[in-house]
């Protein structure tokens, strides 16, 4: 059986704030939608930093919430101010999407993207398969 994993493209600024617990909600324009991977009961998500260029640490996604507007994704810990989350706007379907996170886990050593079997960093985020038990 696969484990379904996610790796998520987050800038250095937020990953650092993930880490410090300073920040426990993640905006993004999607949401995860394959069930097989909701299903599992630890929903894991690897966070890639584009200017480290590297694996830096992982995350638990406990929940996915899809605000209508600025004043929803507020409600979550997001670390982002009112301007910055119109700057970013809502996906295509015209909302904002908040992963909740439960936890978070920075590696001591950063790792490559090829240890996950990727050649090359999401542009926002992907699932990446892993053979497990």
């Amino acid at each position: 059986m696969n484990e379904i994993k996610i790796m998520a493209s987050i800038r250095h600024k937020w990953a650092e704030k993930i880490y410090r617990r300073e920040k426990t909600a993640e905006l993004r324009k999607t949401t995860p939608q394959r069930s097989d991977f909701w299903m599992q009961p630890t929903r894991l998500v690897y966070i890639y930093e584009p200017e480290k260029k590297a694996v830096t640490g992982v995350f638990s996604l406990t929940a996915a919430f899809e605000p209508k507007d600025v004043d929803g994704v507020l409600f979550h810990n997001t670390a982002l101010e009112p301007a910055e989350i119109e700057a970013y706007g809502p996906g295509r379907d015209g909302r904002y999407h908040v992963w909740s996170i439960a936890w978070a886990l920075e590696l001591q050593k950063p790792l490559p993207l090829t240890a996950y079997g990727l050649e090359r960093p999401p542009q926002s985020w992907c699932y990446v398969e892993e053979a497990g038990a």
